[in-house]
């Protein structure tokens, strides 16, 4: 390739472009599968013709019959084992705090979790829920530096906020929890009970008026119904159990909240003693 000469003078016409001496063309919408389906549309009329020649007919043939029984009696074989149950899953000795639950909930589930763990799809309600915590978490943070009222950010809707992030938020701002000063907020806890590890990490601590505590769960789905909310109140059992062993305090002077972002209501459930923990975790096969 090379430069066009420039012009010899002022006012000279440009030389032609030679780039548009021979005009190419193509057709639009391309279709870039076009050579390879005419390739395919070939193929299948040799082998129509193929068949037709041979007698044979289009219509898909029916299965062999010994295939057919094969295949039922390994689906039959398959369907008895699952009814059986006789599948053996090895449980760890380490739980967290949700896997409670999910054992109390449904142990057939709990137990499909263990034999193939399988990752949960990206939801929005998780997004919001991780969200959420983290704002609360910050709130704390700077609660203890700055008046509350003077708060930088509490009134904001960040671009990534959803429709009901920003609700919550102000929900949160005008309950009784804003405007307290936590014990202790995100705590990795964990404690031994009849061989098991149970963990987790507890959302906030708050003090009591009469030196308890309170410990409370950040929730930002519905709230359960009555039956899900006495299974869901393992959790906060063993959160409160592991608490009161970190503090070395009577399990009586430990309750547990749950406070639902999505309506700004507080629960407070009757928590699980020791001994039904332990009646739970004695469901599990040595």
């Amino acid at each position: 390739s090379h430069w066009a000469p420039m012009p010899e003078k002022v006012g000279e016409a440009d030389p032609a472009n030679p780039r548009l001496a021979e005009p190419r063309t193509r057709q639009w919408p391309h279709d870039p599968m076009a050579v390879r389906r005419a390739e395919l549309a070939e193929a299948v009329d040799r082998v129509s013709a193929a068949m037709e020649d041979h007698g044979v007919s289009a219509v898909s043939a029916p299965l062999d019959t010994a295939m057919v029984q094969d295949l039922e009696l390994l689906l039959a074989e398959r369907n008895a084992a699952r009814r059986r149950g006789d599948v053996v899953v090895e449980v760890p000795r380490h739980l967290s705090a949700s896997a409670v639950v999910q054992l109390a909930t449904d142990e057939a589930r709990f137990a499909l979790s263990l034999r193939r763990p399988m990752p949960s799809a990206p939801a929005l309600a998780a997004r919001r829920g991780t969200a959420f915590h983290a704002w609360v978490e910050e709130h704390f943070a700077r609660a203890a530096m700055v008046d509350l009222v003077d708060l930088p950010g509490s009134a904001d809707e960040g671009a990534t906020d959803d429709g009901d992030l920003p609700r919550m938020k102000e929900l949160f701002l005008a309950s009784g929890w804003a405007d307290r000063i936590p014990e202790a907020i995100e705590i990795a806890v964990e404690t031994m009970l009849d061989g098991f590890a149970l963990r987790g990490r507890i959302d906030a601590v708050f003090a009591r008026d009469d030196g308890g505590y309170t410990i409370v769960d950040w929730k930002t789905g519905p709230r359960p119904d009555a039956g899900a909310a006495r299974q869901r109140a393992l959790q906060l059992g063993a959160y409160a159990l592991a608490y009161s062993r970190l503090r070395g305090l009577r399990p009586s002077r430990v309750d547990g909240a749950f406070y639902y972002a999505q309506t700004g209501a507080s629960a407070y459930p009757r928590l699980p003693k020791e001994k039904d923990l332990l009646a739970l975790l004695r469901r599990v096969p040595d």
